[in-house]
């Protein structure tokens, strides 16, 4: 294809469109105002729904983008799969905790793409940590620590979910986490809670998770700290046969098993001129449609960290340990 890719979006989202005006290779033949969204973008075309786009424009990607105070449009999302259209979300935000399995089921009876994006997956810190473990850095990985400690949420979108740390957050971080190790979580308890000082309900969380792999996983997450806070990734330890990998404010150190330093440094030094944040996501999209692959962010490759939201989102409403569907 050496024209220009024409990309219909859905979601006038300030972290997503923007992204797409920015590519030269990209022709953005629309915008659809599915969530009645204030943000303007001069010379571009807005449609008010969905049918009103389909009829009166040709494209070769459908691009979607939820607000940080809406769910993911899973009806659009079905509609558009029935048509015959692949679609390429920036981020789910499930309307329902079972949202994953949902798009898994009508991507494989329709056959078209249904892309989940996750940003994380494309900082640097995350980056260099899956380079590592490609090179053999530390052997097999059997423990991971992840925690992530951010101030306060005060936002009236929150009290749209029950468990609004393990619905939103989370979702980035066990994409993050499937990222690095790519298993499939069998045995997950989890825990939601509301501590007296938070302005939102169960802004906290914690996970236990073991994989099919061995790999252990312990996370611990809260929406209502006031000090020591990490960034939006978190911090994290990764703990394999031949050495371990820590993450924390913005370092990354990596040590043999016999504790000696190979690299420690911010994290930014690690970075290898690939896109970052949701530019990789865009990227990403636009690479495979062009070469006509699979893109990294298929549900059918993504599908084990919604499982583990999903897990977790059950075992902490039943208050038990549930068991992963892998």
């Amino acid at each position: 294809m050496d024209r220009k890719l024409r990309v219909l979006v859905i979601g006038k989202t300030k972290e997503w469109v923007p992204q797409w005006l920015a590519r030269e290779d990209v022709e953005l033949v629309g915008l659809v105002d599915a969530h009645r969204e204030s943000d303007c973008y001069e010379g571009v075309p807005e449609f008010e729904d969905l049918e009103t786009a389909l009829g009166t424009t040709s494209f070769d990607l459908v691009a979607m983008a939820t607000p940080p105070w809406a769910k993911t449009p899973m009806a659009l999302v079905e509609r558009l799969a029935r048509l015959g259209h692949d679609v390429y979300l920036q981020k789910l935000r499930p309307p329902e905790p079972d949202a994953g399995e949902t798009l898994l089921a009508l991507a494989e009876e329709t056959g078209r793409t249904i892309a989940i994006g996750e940003a994380y997956r494309y900082d640097p810190a995350i980056r260099a940590a899956r380079r590592w473990i490609g090179e053999g850095a530390l052997g097999d990985v059997f423990e991971i620590e992840w925690n992530c400690r951010r101030e306060n949420l005060d936002a009236a979108w929150a009290s749209a979910y029950r468990h609004v740390m393990l619905e939103d957050l989370t979702y980035h971080h066990a994409g993050a986490i499937h990222a690095l190790l790519g298993v499939r979580w069998e045995r997950v308890y989890a825990w939601s809670w509301t501590p007296s000082w938070s302005i939102e309900p169960n802004t906290n969380a914690a996970i236990l998770a073991v994989a099919d792999n061995g790999v252990r996983l312990q996370y611990t997450a809260t929406w209502a700290a006031s000090a020591e806070l990490t960034p939006w990734l978190g911090d994290f330890r990764l703990e394999g046969a031949k050495g371990s990998l820590r993450y924390e404010g913005g370092r990354l150190t990596l040590r043999g098993r016999d504790g000696e330093e190979r690299f420690s440094g911010p994290a930014a030094e690690t970075a290898d001129g690939g896109p970052v944040g949701v530019a990789g996501i865009v990227d990403d999209y636009i690479r495979s449609v062009r070469a006509s692959r699979r893109t990294a962010h298929d549900i059918r490759d993504m599908i084990p960290a919604l499982r583990l939201v999903e897990a977790a989102l059950r075992s902490a409403s039943e208050r038990q340990e549930t068991r992963g569907k892998g």
